[in-house]
């Protein structure tokens, strides 16, 4: 038996005596009625046991217990028991299980069995030399402290629940789906349990007596109660669900007002007030407007706006002035970035700092949970590039303080970019812009076609993306490969769109913002892609970090470094989280392996005579880029990094591809009228790049046709979004993704 204990890991084979009372004994009985507690190697080498010669085989191993069960045989009930709850370790408590006459085995490889065993023995409960009576006495320990474990979790969710009514809907998704995973996991339980209750107390075999069916048909009924208890548990988290997912649309219905106020009544009346005023003050009017746009929903924040405006206004003009001192410049630039990093380093960092920090013993930094100042990530950089570009001669410092004001806060690309130059706007906002009928319609389309995106294929895709992502535990591998594809599309047409609203509003205005995305995902290589995407972003960190640290005019090495730094801090500038440095690190790291690459692909298209321009060539390389891309997202998606694991995890275990054609994923938010109409967006988004890539530009083509077809297109495209997008069947008003950055 040592050499056994040995070889298993485990305690040994344990035998007990059913009599009056439960004994422990040193090796099988030879008669009477006992219980066996073996491991499952024990069983797998065991061909017999006293008692159990004929029927050891039908013994389930505790490997194969993944639920509860019973099957009842010609001579044996046999079973396996798996709970909800597990080891510290995250592994599941699980037995198999056999019944005869006068022997139970129980095939236990963890910690499940034996603690019941050896309470029975401790407490010398009475169950009377009969299998019947030890079997109830042990199901009645399995689920005697359960009703306390669902008192648990009730306090759990309303705790949740008072957090929701108090507005604190942050950190919220993850202790939710936890919650709606276990209240599932103890349904589902308790139903498999009442299977196996139900098999006890009809008793086929005869191994009972009628008193031991009737405490069978007890147990029975409390295992009923508790999945009753269960059940309104899974009610309760979903009410608690709702709630929050109220408040959600709340707080995104007043970004919604705020779009359709600007829209409707903001920008038609900034609009007329603009190109009424005298030249001379249209930017102050445009400024106004801006700062009134801007402090809408939280006026504080245009406080912390324009204090940054002051300093970099003020440092610039001072780069300018000692330009020929150049230690004194890089002195008052090095103040610039220095003051612009802490604000918003503060803002955007201090809990992720406080909170790591505070695990070091000795340091209790306090967490202010201060909402970050929405678009602060863009006019910080766009004022930080201001003042490197002044010191660099790319531009002059400008005099006029109520300019430069207009410049970092102008209305159309304040909260979500494009980061635009001072080279750039700064120019156009020097002189004050007449009203062209030609410039406003090109505009108006522009900002329909941002609308189409955001309103009608954006926010329709959210519904399915949410509801897949928002309980990635239960789908399965096709369903989250489905929603990551999707949530690539949604991203996209998010951001993109905001950024096309946006120039088409500074268009009408007679200002033309830089275009932030260039039809991406029609990108031919990861490098390609960042060529394409977020545009005014990657151009940033290229000219104002890639460059200074080196950009490639250096070795090979120091240049793969560089990019990497720029991609860290790139994911990094997204967010205080991990999933988005390592998003950020795989898009760096991708293009380093494709730059180390390089000479094999290119031996390898020699080597078998490959047309770099063929459709298919260019396809394949669509299609890969698309795939790594998207396998990127995944961390950006996902809440947390475990996060992201455990939905990657989720994606390898592939299951039923046919999901995809049996409608299975008309189940997932959108029904299937809404989901094709979906595809058809996508099919049009698609269709529109592509065109666009071949400088074809659909509003070019309408700006040739007659006023009144170009009355007709406008209308028909108002009436579009009315009835697709803000009235649509399926809408759901999510706020512009890139808000939060």
């Amino acid at each position: 038996m040592g050499e056994r204990k040995k070889r298993i890991g485990g305690t040994g084979m344990k035998w007990y005596a059913i009599g009056k009372t439960l004994t422990p004994l040193d090796r099988a009985p030879e008669s009477g009625a006992a219980v066996v507690l073996l491991n499952s190697d024990e069983l797998a080498h065991e061909t017999a046991l006293p008692g159990l010669e004929a029927v050891l085989h039908h013994t389930p191993s505790a490997r194969d217990a993944h639920v509860c069960k019973a099957e009842v045989r010609s001579n044996c009930l046999s079973g396996t028991l798996a709970l909800p709850r597990g080891r510290r370790d995250g592994t599941r408590l699980c037995c198999g299980y056999l019944v005869t006459k006068d022997r139970v085995v129980l095939v236990d490889d963890g910690e499940m069995a034996e603690p019941y065993l050896k309470h029975i023995v401790k407490e010398k409960r009475l169950i009377e030399n009969s299998v019947g009576r030890f079997l109830y006495d042990f199901f009645e320990l399995l689920i005697a402290r359960d009703l306390h474990r669902l008192e648990e979790i009730e306090d759990r969710a309303t705790a949740l629940e008072e957090r929701v009514l108090a507005g604190e809907l942050e950190e919220f998704s993850t202790p939710m789906s936890e919650l709606r995973k276990e209240t599932m996991a103890w349904y589902r339980y308790y139903s498999q349990l009442d299977d196996v209750a139900c098999e006890l107390r009809e008793n086929e075999n005869g191994y009972f007596s009628d008193e031991e069916c009737r405490l069978f048909r007890l147990f029975a009924e409390r295992v009923i109660r508790l999945r009753e208890e269960s059940q309104l548990l899974r009610e309760y988290c979903t009410q608690i669900q709702s709630l929050f997912q109220s408040e959600i649309d709340i707080r995104q219905n007043r970004i919604m007002q705020i779009l359709t106020i600007v829209t409707t009544i903001f920008l038609p009346l900034t609009l007329l007030v603009y190109f009424l005023s005298p030249l001379r003050w249209r930017n102050f009017v445009l400024l106004v407007v801006s700062l009134l746009f801007y402090g809408w929903g939280e006026p504080v924040y245009i406080v912390i706006m324009f204090l940054s405006i002051i300093i970099d206004y003020t440092h610039g003009l001072l780069v300018e002035k000692f330009r020929s001192d150049d230690k004194k410049a890089r002195w008052f630039v090095a103040q610039s970035v220095i003051f612009n990093l802490a604000l918003l380093g503060f803002f955007k960092y201090w809990d992720f700092i406080a909170a790591n920090l505070s695990l070091i013993p000795g340091i209790d930094l306090p967490q202010l949970g201060i909402p970050l100042p929405i678009g602060i990530s863009f006019y910080t950089f766009q004022a930080l590039g201001y003042t490197i570009d002044v010191y660099r001669g790319d531009t002059c410092a400008e005099k006029n303080f109520f300019q430069y004001a207009l410049f970092v806060s102008f209305f159309p690309q304040l909260v979500a970019g494009p980061i635009e130059r001072s080279s750039h706007l700064l120019q156009q906002l020097a002189t004050p812009h007449k009203f062209n009928s030609e410039e406003a319609k090109s505009g108006l389309l522009l900002m329909l076609w941002g609308f189409f995106l955001k309103i009608v294929l954006a926010d329709r895709i959210a519904i399915f993306v949410d509801w897949v992502y928002g309980d990635y535990h239960t789908f399965g591998g096709w369903y989250l490969i489905v929603a990551t594809a999707l949530f690539a599309i949604q991203i996209y047409c998010d951001f993109a769109g905001y950024s096309i609203i946006a120039m088409g509003a500074a268009q009408i205005l007679g200002i033309r913002l830089m275009e932030n995305f260039q039809s991406p995902y029609l990108a031919v290589s990861v490098a390609d892609f960042w060529r394409r995407w977020h545009i005014s972003l990657t151009s940033w960190f290229r000219d104002y970090l890639y460059i200074p640290l080196g950009g490639s005019r250096c070795s090979k090495w120091r240049k793969y470094r560089n990019k990497m730094i720029v991609f860290l801090v790139s994911g990094l500038w997204h967010g205080a989280k991990i999933s988005f440095v390592v998003w950020g690190g795989l898009n760096g790291l991708y293009q380093i392996i494709g730059e180390i690459l390089q000479p094999l692909r290119d031996k390898l298209v020699k080597l078998f005579h490959l047309n770099r321009n063929s459709i298919g060539h260019k396809a394949v390389h669509i299609i890969v880029t698309f795939v790594l891309i998207d396998f990127t997202w995944i961390f950006f998606r996902a809440n947390s990094f475990s996060e992201a694991l455990t939905i990657l995890s989720q994606i390898i275990h592939i299951h039923n591809p046919w999901i995809l054609f049996d409608g299975s994923l008309y189940n997932c938010g959108l029904n299937s009228k809404n989901f094709c109409f979906m595809l058809l967006c996508i099919l049009l988004l698609f269709v529109t790049d592509y065109l666009k890539q071949k400088k074809i530009c659909i509003r070019e083509i309408i700006a040739r046709q007659d006023a009144w077809c170009q009355v007709l297109i406008i209308a028909f495209s108002v009436v579009f979004l009315l009835i697709f997008g803000i009235y649509g069947t399926s809408y759901d008003a999510s706020k512009f993704i890139y808000f939060q950055f």
